[in-house]
């Protein structure tokens, strides 16, 4: 091992001298250069020393439109400085299980939810910080959902997770994806006050409904039919506009014609499925060809005028409970409940759609009914 130590920033030269802190060039480094063996020992960095500004100026006026102006339901809250999936959280020359990161991130989180109180957007926030974790991520897991409800316990928590023993108490909205949900552990969730979201993606493939060109048109259509059934109050989909892979250009050297190749490719070159992540599409043109600026609306898709289909049924029998609720029906209450005819479960339901088009007139003529 060679330890080498310089007062300040040095080159052969001899520029850049100055005045410098140390702890800013003191590193170790393993003889196959890899990372630094010895973290930043902070010595002049006292626990309150350290503070996260937070500029909230651009985020408040692209808030103010698409809450106040447009009427968006809900929103991801972004935030940094958390534990990864497989790496604990680091924050300066504080690292996750210190007093310091508590402290720092804590009141990094408070000074976001105060803000969002201010503004009228708590209701509106949840907090996504990990993506699908693995059980052996969910240490990390539970660090950082446990700093949320210390700190930020009005901040809605949600993970792209089923529900699992190892973390109830650490989530508040469960988002599995549709072939891992389980009616008998999610029904228990919601009794205990948490809510059920879910996700199609890169899967299920069929038979479960799903978001494939390949698939019956009717998938995501009844998939807000299973929504409905199942008190499900929340719809993820990961991306409408994923016309291109970038690894997939690494390799072929052109854009992906979306028009052309309908494959979705996965960031590792593998392939998600047809149509996976775009329901709208760009102006029919060869990407990696010279023509003039198209100024166009994007193309939307079969699946993407289901998937509205669906959210229209979605709402008949949303209203129509709420009408009940104010007004009991027999008649109108046995048609909240859908035929396993029509649908039993995520994989097993009618594709041919004309039993559905007879129970949505059924529901919206109650409708009707009930509400004059």
């Amino acid at each position: 091992m060679v330890l080498t130590l310089r007062a300040t920033n040095w080159r052969e030269p001899g520029v850049d001298m100055g005045t410098t802190w140390f702890d800013d060039i003191f590193f170790g480094e393993d003889v196959e250069g890899a990372a630094n063996l010895l973290d930043d020992p902070g010595f002049e960095t006292g626990l309150d020393d350290v503070r996260i500004v937070v500029d909230f100026t651009s985020f408040d006026r692209e808030m103010s439109q698409y809450i106040d102006e447009f009427g968006f339901q809900s929103f991801r809250m972004r935030i940094a400085y958390m534990p990864r999936r497989d790496a604990p959280g680091v924050c300066g020359p504080f690292k996750q299980g210190s007093e310091g990161y508590d402290r720092v991130v804590g009141n990094y989180l408070h000074e976001m939810q105060e803000h969002l109180r201010e503004k009228g957007w708590l209701d509106e926030a949840y907090a996504y910080w990990v993506d699908e974790p693995a059980p052996e991520h969910y240490e990390n897991v539970i660090y950082g959902m446990r700093l949320l409800d210390e700190y930020a316990p009005d901040i809605r928590r949600m993970l792209t997770e089923q529900p699992e023993p190892d973390l109830v108490g650490s989530v508040d909205i469960w988002c599995p994806v549709l072939h891992n949900y389980e009616e008998e552990r999610c029904r228990l969730r919601q009794a205990e006050g948490d809510q059920i979201w879910w996700y199609v993606c890169t899967g299920p493939k069929a038979p479960h409904a799903g978001l494939f060109i390949d698939h019956n048109a009717i998938d995501l259509r009844i998939w807000q039919w299973m929504t409905h059934k199942y008190d499900v109050s929340g719809a993820l989909i990961w991306a409408t506009n994923y016309w291109d892979s970038s690894l997939r250009r690494q390799q072929t050297g052109v854009w992906q014609n979306p028009w052309d190749d309908p494959m979705a490719y996965s960031s590792t070159g593998g392939y998600w499925g047809n149509g996976d992540g775009r329901f709208l599409y760009p102006p029919n043109v060869d990407p990696n060809s010279e023509h003039e600026p198209i100024i166009a609306g994007p193309a939307d898709s079969i699946r993407w005028e289901m998937l509205r289909e669906g959210l229209e049924d979605y709402e008949y029998f949303a209203l129509l409970k709420r009408l009940l609720a104010q007004k009991p029906d027999a008649a109108a209450q046995k048609l909240l409940a859908i035929p396993e005819s029509i649908l039993e479960n995520s994989q097993d339901f009618d594709r041919d759609p004309q039993a559905l088009f007879a129970h949505r007139r059924a529901v919206a003529e109650a409708i009707e009914r009930v509400g004059r």
